[in-house]
């Protein structure tokens, strides 16, 4: 005789294996909202509350929990958000009853899936990668004096990265001329001084801006450390000066505001 209806009963447990299911056969037949978060054992069920014995990893999302009986946590759970707005969490009880937490797992709480944050070390990136960027702007006027050195910039830089690269870049804000030859430099920390560019001399008092550019690569100490910028002779001269005034202002016409220099050094990944 022909069945026109297989009840539960007559399937016996584990009796149809994967083999037996045509692929996408069950899934056109879920209803859409039909599976909730309690039917997912790594979500937990979506309301907040906690009680019983959880013995495998769930993730549960929300900015309250509840115990509604005691809770016994032999697996991995976290409770969560989706985004870290600020705010904190909360696990209170709904009776005055103690409720206790027990068990051989682990209970975190304060995780999001989005925020600020370091990676961790085990985390690689491709080489050209920037993985740190210190910007200086630098917007107070001094008057050159003849020297055979002139420290323009002190900029307190962290590199993160042992075997990472420095590339600088930057504009110097000056106004009127007096070398026409004279040498950039740029030194972090203990390394060696690495050599820029020169200056511009126009033959005239008027503002002007200047370029500077660098690499500086086989720095392999970590840490906040000194990047000093400066201009000097390399001959030595005590009567040199690259410019009259470095970041000039209304003090030198009144067509001036506050003029800035302003330097910007990437941390890259070679």
């Amino acid at each position: 005789m022909a069945l026109d209806k297989i009840t539960t009963n007559i399937i016996e447990d584990d009796a149809i294996t994967a083999a037996k299911i045509v692929a996408g056969a069950v899934e056109v037949d879920i209803r859409a909202g039909s599976v909730t978060g309690d039917k997912i054992g790594y979500l937990g069920d979506g309301t907040g509350n906690l009680s019983g014995t959880i013995a495998n990893q769930q993730l549960h999302f929300g900015t309250a929990f509840t115990l509604t009986d005691n809770l016994t946590v032999n697996g991995d759970v976290t409770l969560g958000k989706v985004g870290d707005d600020g705010t904190g969490q909360s696990l209170t009880q709904n009776t005055s009853a103690n409720r206790t937490i027990t068990g051989t797992g682990t209970l975190r709480m304060g995780s999001s899936m989005s925020g600020r944050g370091r990676l961790g070390s085990g985390v690689t990136f491709p080489p050209g990668h920037v993985v740190n960027v210190t910007n200086r702007i630098s917007g107070t006027r001094v008057v050159m004096s003849n020297a055979a050195t002139h420290v323009m910039e002190t900029i307190s830089v962290n590199k993160t990265i042992a075997g990472s690269t420095f590339v600088i870049t930057g504009t110097v804000s000056a106004a009127g001329d007096h070398s026409g030859f004279i040498q950039q430099g740029w030194k972090y920390g203990s390394g060696t001084e690495v050599l820029a560019q020169s200056t511009i001399y126009g033959a005239g008092v008027y503002a002007k801006t200047i370029g500077t550019h660098a690499v500086i690569t086989g720095h392999t100490t970590t840490g906040a450390q000194d990047l000093v910028f400066r201009f000097y002779s390399q001959g030595g001269a005590t009567n040199d000066r690259p410019f009259l005034t470095y970041n000039p202002n209304g003090t030198d016409s009144v067509n001036m505001g506050q003029s800035n220099s302003i330097f910007t050094i990437f941390e890259v990944l070679t």
